[in-house]
């Protein structure tokens, strides 16, 4: 299995890294995945590209946050993408997650700095878990599920596949790849923003 990580994020591309997704996309096209999931995928960006780059893959998107889902569910479903409004985490059954609504720390210029901090309803930084600063968060309840059982609801013969991964859950990868097992046997590629 080929496994991508990745500290620094950039400026460009679908996700906000354009170096990452161009290498993205070079593995996929060298390693010829059958099942792409964009876990954690806020927009879709990155799913709706690699739906747009490789037609003939099948591509599952999953964000939590039932806020962030309904603003993009058209469009990314509009691409083919089968997007989700369900938490893939390291159990089965509904589960918390937070959306902050103000935080007391920000970055700049690769200081953390204190000050309090507006997220909008659209934040990105919806987690399974609490950040490690002062923070207000909304909390919703939402249906909660393994990879592996994700792929056994939906009759996948994980060995038979070749899966791509892209993960994107705000410090909850952990989570994600501990209900993940099957999967990453059967997996190509694993990309994990941190």
């Amino acid at each position: 299995m080929a496994q991508l990580n990745v500290l620094d994020r950039g400026e460009e591309g679908p996700a906000g890294n354009g170096r990452l997704t161009s290498l993205l996309w070079d593995v996929l096209e060298r390693l010829r995945p059958t099942v792409f999931f964009d876990i954690g995928a806020f927009d879709g960006a990155c799913a709706v590209a690699a739906k747009q780059r490789f037609p003939r893959l099948l591509v599952y998107s999953f964000e939590a946050n039932p806020e962030i889902f309904a603003l993009h569910k058209g469009n990314v479903s509009a691409a083919g993408v089968k997007y989700l409004n369900r938490a893939i985490a390291d159990s089965v059954g509904p589960i918390k997650i937070y959306a902050p609504r103000t935080l007391s720390r920000y970055y700049e210029k690769g200081v953390v700095l204190p000050g309090h901090i507006n997220e909008p309803k659209t934040t990105g930084k919806t987690s399974l878990l609490l950040r490690n600063e002062v923070a207000v968060y909304e909390e919703f309840n939402v249906d909660g599920t393994t990879l592996d059982g994700f792929l056994a609801e939906e009759g996948f013969d994980i060995a038979e596949q070749r899966i791509a991964l892209w993960i994107d859950a705000e410090g909850a990868a952990d989570n994600v790849l501990k209900g993940a097992e099957k999967a990453l046997a059967s997996s190509v590629a694993v990309l994990v923003e941190a």
